[in-house]
């Protein structure tokens, strides 16, 4: 797992960033964590597993937020 120096690897990043951010695709995580400089974001967020979590959770904030 990659991250950016701040100890955080890109799996952890992307489900901060699902739970407390703005994104509201997996797309969108990918381009904030491309944005923030991890590598290897489409392989580390390609598998079925991270990909229901993020969904979930993205999922879970937009309820939570009242948003559609």
């Amino acid at each position: 797992m990659s991250d950016t120096g701040n100890g955080r690897s890109t799996v952890e990043r992307a489900l901060s960033i699902a739970r407390t951010g703005t994104a509201r695709s997996i797309a969108d995580i990918r381009t904030q964590l491309r944005n923030e400089g991890y590598d290897s974001v489409e392989p580390e967020t390609a598998g079925q597993s991270i990909k229901v979590q993020l969904k979930k959770l993205i999922a879970a904030r937009l309820a939570e937020s009242g948003t559609p």
